[in-house]
C-alpha cells in the first residue's frame, strides 16, 4: 500500500512540473561533483539489482550556468530509466566531457540494456508516451523540457539488444 501511494505521489509530481515548469535557477555548477551527488543516490539501488555503475568525469570541464536541482532531476531521470531496463543486471555507465571546440559540455548515461526500436524513439519525450510496464510517459519529457530550458539538446542512439546512450548537450555559459 505504502508503494503504491509513493509510486502516485510520484506520478502527480512529475505531472505538476511538467504542467508548471519553474524557470530554471542558474548559478555557477560544478557539473562533476553534481553528478557525485547523483550516482551516490542510485548506486544502492543499482547494486541490489546487479547493475554495475562507473562514472567518468574530465577535469576540463568548466563550471556552467545551470541550475543544479534541475540537471541533477536529468541525471536521476536518465539513470533511474536505465536501471529500470536493466532487470538481469548489466552496466550503466556515466561520462561528461567537455567539448571545447563547440564550448560545450556532453553529459551521456549508456546502459546495457534491451535498447530501443528506432520508431520508438521518435515518441520518447512525448507526455504520457512510455515503453515500460510500470512507466507513467513523464520523466523524458520532463528530462526534454529542462534540457530545452538550458539551451542545451538530448540525442538518443540505441542499438536493439544491446543497449541505449542518451546524451545531453549543455551550453558552457
Amino acid at each position: 500500500m505504502d508503494e503504491e501511494i509513493n509510486q502516485m505521489n510520484q506520478v502527480i509530481r512529475d505531472f505538476l512540473q511538467l504542467a508548471r515548469p519553474r524557470p530554471p535557477k542558474f548559478t555557477k555548477v560544478d557539473l562533476n561533483l553534481l553528478l557525485e551527488e547523483a550516482i551516490s543516490i542510485i548506486e544502492p539501488q543499482a547494486f541490489l539489482k546487479g547493475i554495475k555503475t562507473s562514472l567518468n568525469t574530465d577535469t576540463l570541464i568548466p563550471k556552467s550556468l545551470m541550475d543544479s536541482g534541475q540537471i541533477k532531476q536529468v541525471i536521476l531521470n536518465l539513470t533511474q530509466n536505465a536501471i529500470e531496463v536493466m532487470d538481469g543486471g548489466g552496466t550503466l555507465v556515466i561520462e561528461a566531457k567537455y567539448i571545447a571546440q563547440e564550448n560545450e559540455i556532453r553529459l551521456t548515461v549508456s546502459d546495457s540494456g534491451c535498447g530501443i526500436p528506432s520508431e520508438k524513439i521518435k515518441k520518447l519525450g512525448v507526455p504520457f508516451y512510455t515503453t515500460k510496464p510500470e512507466g507513467t510517459g513523464l520523466g523524458l519529457s520532463i528530462v526534454f523540457s529542462i534540457v530545452d530550458q538550458h539551451g542545451g539538446r538530448l540525442n538518443i542512439e540505441s542499438e536493439e539488444g544491446c543497449g541505449t546512450t542518451f546524451a545531453v548537450i549543455l551550453p558552457v555559459k
